[in-house]
C-alpha cells in the first residue's frame, strides 16, 4: 500500500507590510513515509463510540484529526507510566504535555529535510530534536534519503561577537534594545571581551564603577569616549578577529561551506544566532542560503536579510494568529526542557592539529536542574516517545496534521494551568546566558501594597494590571493566587486587546 500524496499548505502567510518583505523560500512538499500497514485497534462499548465520534470529527475539523492520532498514540500506554506516583507527578506529567510538540516540530523537520544539503541543529536546544529526528528516521526507514543532522556548537553571546562590523553604537544598539540595563562588565562578557584591560581603559574615561548601569549610552559622554578610544577599537578587533576566524573554521570542519542551503533548527523566538551567522559569513562566495526552522518564531523584520530566510512551525507572528502566539506567554518552558545538559558554549579553541573544538561551561544552578526535577521531565518526554515510535498510525500522520491539536494543548497549559502546573512551575529556574547573566525564576515579582493602597487609589486596577503583565508567567501567578476566574479574566482582557 502506497501512501497518497500529501500537498502541504503554505507555512507562513505574510501579510503586507510597509517594511521590506523577507526574501521568499518555498519548501517542496513533504516526503512522508514510506509505506505503512496499521490494522485500527478493535473497539467496543463506550469506546467504539467515542471512536467513531473521533473519525466523524477529523473528517471536518483539524483539530480533531490530530486529537485522533494523539489519542491513538495514548489510548494503550507502553512505555508511559500510568501508576499513582506518576500520575500526581507534575514534573512527569509536563514532559508528557511537552513531548507531542517536540515529535511534531521535529517530524516536521524531517518531512522537509530534503530541500536542503545540510540540517544543523543549534546548541543548545537543538540537541533535543536532533535525537528525535534521528529516531524518528529509523523509524520511518528514511535515514539513508535524508541529509544527516550535525549539531553545531554556537550561541548568541559568542556569535554577536563575530558579527559586529565595528565597535560602535549602531552595533552595540542590535543588543542594547533587548537588554537596556548593560554595565562595563556585563557589556564586555556580551562581548565576550577579557576585563582586563578593557575595564583599565574604562576607568581612564570616568567609568570607574564597572558595575553601575550606563543609562542613555549615546548621550553619555565617558561611554561614548570609551569605546571611540583607538587602544579600546584595536583591541576589540584583535579579539573579535581571533574569534571570528575560529568560528569560520569550525563551520568549514562541520561543511557549512560546502552546501548550497542549509537549515538551521532551534528552538527560535527571535533567530539571533542565525542573523549572527549569517553577518559573520556574508561577502563569502561560498555562503550557502540560511533557512531557520523554529519551534516558534518572533520576527522581526529588520533581520531579514538577503540569503536569510525563516520560519516558525507551531508560532509565526507573520501570520498574526493568536491562538499560535499564546505560546510566546511562556515560552520559557519549551526552552529549558529542550537543552541539552552539556552546558553553555563558552569558547572555541584550536588543537595541535589545527582542528578547532568548542568548549562547553555548565552552571552550578543548571546543574542542580539536571540532577533534579529535569530529570522527571526528560523522563516523561523519553517515555512519550517510545509510545509515539511504536504506534503505526502516529507515525503514518504527517506533522501538519497534528499540529493543531498539539497547539491546542499548548495554549490550555500556558492560559489555563491547573493549580498543581502553576505551583510546579515554582520549583525549575532558567539561566540566562546572554543580555543579563541572571537566573530567571517564577515566583511573583511586584508589591502587593502598592498594587492595591498606593494612592492614587482609583488607578489599583491599571496598577494591578501592569504588574500582573511583567510577570514571567502571569497566568501561573494568577492560579496560584487562588483568585476565582483570574485566568479566565486576563484571558478574556488579553483576547479583547488583540482583537483591537
Amino acid at each position: 500500500m502506497t501512501a497518497p500524496p500529501v500537498t502541504i499548505p503554505p507555512l507562513v502567510e505574510v501579510k503586507p507590510r510597509r517594511a521590506r518583505a523577507p526574501e521568499a523560500f518555498e519548501l517542496p512538499p513533504a516526503d512522508l513515509a514510506p509505506p505503512l500497514e496499521f490494522a485500527p485497534p478493535v473497539l467496543a462499548g463506550a469506546d467504539r463510540v467515542r471512536g467513531a465520534l473521533r473519525d466523524r470529527f477529523a473528517r471536518t475539523n483539524a483539530f480533531w484529526a490530530g486529537e485522533r492520532v494523539l489519542h491513538a498514540v495514548e489510548r494503550n500506554p507502553r512505555a508511559v507510566r500510568t501508576d499513582r506516583d506518576h500520575a500526581r507527578n507534575p514534573d512527569y506529567q509536563l514532559g508528557l504535555l511537552l513531548a507531542p510538540a517536540y515529535i511534531t516540530f521535529a517530524r516536521h523537520i524531517l518531512e522537509h529535510a530534503e530541500a536542503f544539503d545540510r540540517v544543523y541543529f543549534l546548541s543548545r536546544e537543538g540537541w533535543m530534536f536532533m535525537r528525535m529526528y534521528h529516531r524518528l528516521a529509523r523509524a520511518l526507514g528514511v535515514q539513508g534519503s535524508k541529509p544527516r543532522g550535525v549539531y553545531l556548537a554556537a550561541n548568541r553571546r559568542l556569535t554577536f561577537l563575530a558579527s559586529m562590523d565595528a565597535l560602535s553604537m549602531d552595533e552595540l544598539a542590535r543588543m542594547w534594545r533587548q537588554y537596556p540595563h548593560q554595565s562595563v562588565r556585563r557589556l564586555l562578557r556580551n562581548l565576550s571581551l577579557p576585563e582586563d584591560p578593557f575595564l583599565h581603559l574604562a576607568a581612564r574615561h570616568g567609568l570607574t564603577d564597572p558595575d553601575r548601569p550606563i543609562h542613555r549610552p549615546r548621550l553619555n559622554p565617558s561611554f561614548r569616549a570609551f569605546i571611540e578610544d583607538p587602544h579600546v577599537q584595536r583591541l576589540f578587533e584583535m579579539h573579535r578577529d581571533d574569534l571570528r576566524g575560529l568560528l569560520t573554521d569550525y563551520l568549514r570542519q562541520r561543511g557549512f561551506f560546502d552546501a548550497r542551503g542549509v537549515a538551521l533548527v532551534d528552538i527560535g523566538w527571535k533567530g539571533s544566532i542565525q542573523t549572527n551567522l549569517h553577518r559573520v559569513v556574508r561577502g563569502r562566495v561560498d555562503v550557502p542560503h540560511l533557512h531557520g526552522l523554529y519551534f516558534g518564531l518572533l520576527h522581526v523584520p529588520e533581520t531579514d536579510e538577503p540569503g536569510s530566510t525563516r520560519h516558525g512551525f507551531f508560532c509565526d507572528t507573520r501570520v498574526r494568529d493568536y491562538t499560535q502566539e499564546s505560546i510566546l506567554k511562556n515560552n520559557s518552558v519549551f526552552e529549558m526542557f529542550a537543552t541539552a545538559p552539556h552546558g553553555s558554549v563558552a569558547g572555541y579553541h584550536r588543537d595541535a592539529r589545527g582542528w578547532v573544538h568548542a568548549e562547553a561551561q555548565v552552571d552550578e544552578e543548571e546543574s542542580r536542574n539536571f540532577r533534579g526535577r529535569f530529570r522527571e521531565v526528560w523522563r516523561g518526554i523519553e517515555d512519550y516517545l517510545a509510545d509515539y515510535l511504536a504506534t503505526p498510525e502516529a507515525l503514518a500522520a504527517p506533522a501538519p496534521l497534528v499540529r493543531p491539536a498539539v497547539l491546542d494543548r499548548l495554549r490550555r497549559y500556558i492560559v489555563y494551568p491547573t493549580g498543581a502546573e502553576a505551583r510546579a512551575f515554582l520549583e525549575y529556574s532558567h539561566v540566562e546566558n546572554f543580555g543579563v547573566f541572571a537566573v530567571s525564576r517564577y515566583h511573583f515579582h511586584g508589591s502587593l501594597r502598592r498594587m492595591f493602597f498606593a494612592r492614587p487609589w482609583r488607578d489599583a486596577p491599571r496598577r494591578v494590571l501592569r504588574t500582573l503583565r511583567a510577570q514571567r508567567w502571569m497566568q501561573g501567578v494568577c492560579k496560584r493566587s487562588r483568585v476565582p476566574f483570574a485566568t479566565f479574566v486576563m484571558d478574556w482582557l488579553d483576547t479583547r486587546r488583540a482583537a483591537r
